[in-house]
């Protein structure tokens, strides 16, 4: 029997049988008789390391690490201290000037300042233009008749002159205060109660003069009137109901104050116009009084 086979043969016997082998001369081998020993503890599951967190501390604070998972699980906390601040560098040089911005929105008006203190007067200024002539007054009461002078030496007559003075002329007013109510658009009469001499010229008509001779004539009047409130008043001189062109006069009025209405114009009447003074506003409603009128008429050819 060769070598190689007896330990092929060997080897099979003590692969069949470990006892045999190791106690059989062939099989003195290390392959066959190493004993196996008993099966040892099971090592430890393998550790997981994470970072949880990290904490600046403040500067010269001690740096740290804390576990706050388990020994298998391990989640560090850690905290670095922050360094310090350190010395402040050399100024740099100064930038470019920016682009000048927006204009900002204008800043509400403040108070009004104190009133300062009067100026010195003014020079005179020249004088102003003569104003109308004022109206015909009132004629006074007849003197008493003085005695009778002798009677003197007839002369011869004379030629005919021309005739002198006005061939009909009339008034009519008031001084009496005479409130009223407008109605927007439609004219009121204002109220002439007192009549003043007149010749060719009617009075019968209340409030009214009636021409009796065609012809040029002169129509004045004035008027003083307030408002109660703040609004516009218009005077004018009516024939037949209907405005004489040029004689209307209009004031936008401050309440509770007087104001004065002046108006003097030339026109032609035929015989039969029938003449009024009236009122009217654009607002309806308007309360006022007039406190004096006068309207007056002559003819002048």
């Amino acid at each position: 029997m060769s070598i190689f086979r007896d330990n092929f043969m060997c080897q099979n016997d003590c692969n069949s049988n470990f006892d045999n082998c190791c106690q059989n001369s062939c099989c003195h081998h290390e392959t066959c008789c190493l004993i196996p020993g008993p099966t040892g503890p099971t090592g430890p599951s393998a550790v997981s390391v994470n970072v949880n967190s990290t904490t600046t501390g403040a500067p010269g604070s001690a740096a740290s690490v804390t576990n706050v998972g388990t020994d298998q699980n391990v989640l560090l906390d850690f905290v670095i201290p922050a360094g310090f601040n350190g010395a402040t560098g050399a100024t740099g040089a100064t930038g470019a000037t920016g682009a000048t911005g927006a204009t900002g929105p204008q800043g509400i008006q403040g108070p009004q300042g104190i009133q300062g203190a009067t100026g010195a007067t003014g020079a005179t200024g020249p004088q102003g233009i003569q104003g109308p002539q004022g109206i015909q007054g009132a004629t006074g009461a007849t003197g008493a008749t003085g005695a009778t002078g002798a009677t003197g030496e007839t002369g011869a007559t004379g030629a005919t002159g021309p005739s002198v003075g006005l061939t009909a002329y009339g008034g009519l007013y008031s001084t009496t205060t005479q409130s009223f109510t407008t109605t927007q658009g439609t004219p009121t009469v204002i109220t002439l109660g007192t009549q003043m001499p007149n010749l060719n010229v009617g009075t019968a008509t209340a409030n009214t003069l009636t021409i009796n001779e065609a012809g040029d004539y002169e129509i004045s009047y004035t008027v003083l009137a307030d408002l109660d409130n703040a609004g516009d008043l218009t005077i004018a001189v009516q024939n037949a109901g209907a405005d004489i062109p040029g004689t209307s006069q209009t004031i936008d009025m401050n309440g509770n104050e007087d104001d004065l209405f002046n108006k003097s114009i030339i026109t032609t009447l035929t015989a039969g116009s029938t003449i009024t003074l009236v009122l009217t506003s654009t607002t309806d409603s308007t309360d006022g009084s007039i406190n004096e009128a006068y309207l007056i008429i002559k003819k002048l050819d």
